[in-house]
């Protein structure tokens, strides 16, 4: 064997464990960013929950990007029209399902369910890990929010089925809310005019829901 072949099977050789360990980097840092993002998306439903008719009074818009309860879209909906409205909704909902199911399917079951247990409660995540691998896809339908994507990932659902069932969601919300928004226009404005008028209060309400949710998740979480 000539010299120069035994040095380059001995550069493959050190190269080899190099880039794996270049490779397990770049994995651990999206394993991070993924959970960050998982996170940090966790406490902006949180903050919307608690400010959300401040965002209704003030920037409907931000409102709409930021929320996926049926409630606060239906108000929004009535004060939008329906070209932002609609890219909003497609948007918060894109980015919360890809953050969610990528995460789920990166870090496998046992550490969605550690994560969603700190966030939530243990049993509540090994009920919703049963739902997902039962119902995962109509369940993304019909919610299609971080918890539930997060879970379907977890389940090894494959990425196709994944992404029609988020595109027929979109659509779907699309249509119900633009056309509630419309048939009950007046109904909606009149209730969002006396949202405007209280949203401090109602802000200061909202924050102790808030509050007492989390309280009580905690204490359920230590008796799990």
């Amino acid at each position: 064997m000539s010299t120069e072949g035994t040095v380059g099977e001995a550069g493959r050789d050190t190269a080899g464990p190099e880039r794996l360990g270049r490779v397990g980097r770049r994995g651990w840092a999206l394993d991070v960013a993924l959970v960050a993002g998982s996170v940090a998306l966790f406490v902006d439903e949180r903050i919307v929950d608690a400010t959300w008719p401040a965002l209704l009074a003030s920037s409907p818009l931000t409102l709409a990007i930021a929320t996926t309860h049926f409630s606060q879209l239906l108000l929004v909906s009535a004060k939008l029209a329906t070209t932002p409205f609609a890219l909003a909704v497609a948007a918060h909902t894109l980015v919360v399902t890809a953050v969610g199911f990528a995460t789920g399917r990166r870090l496998g079951e046992p550490a969605v369910l550690r994560l969603l247990g700190r966030l939530g409660t243990p049993a509540a995540a090994r009920r919703g890990m049963a739902t997902a691998r039962r119902v995962g896809l109509p369940l993304t339908v019909v919610a299609p929010i971080l918890s539930v994507s997060l879970l379907v990932g977890a389940a090894d659902t494959a990425a196709v089925p994944f992404a029609a069932a988020v595109a027929a969601s979109i659509v779907a919300r699309i249509a119900v809310f633009t056309l509630l928004g419309h048939a009950l226009a007046g109904p909606l404005l009149s209730v969002a005019a006396v949202v405007t008028r209280l949203q401090w209060p109602l802000v200061g309400a909202c924050v102790a829901i808030v509050a007492v949710a989390t309280v009580a998740r905690r204490r359920r979480r230590s008796t799990d």
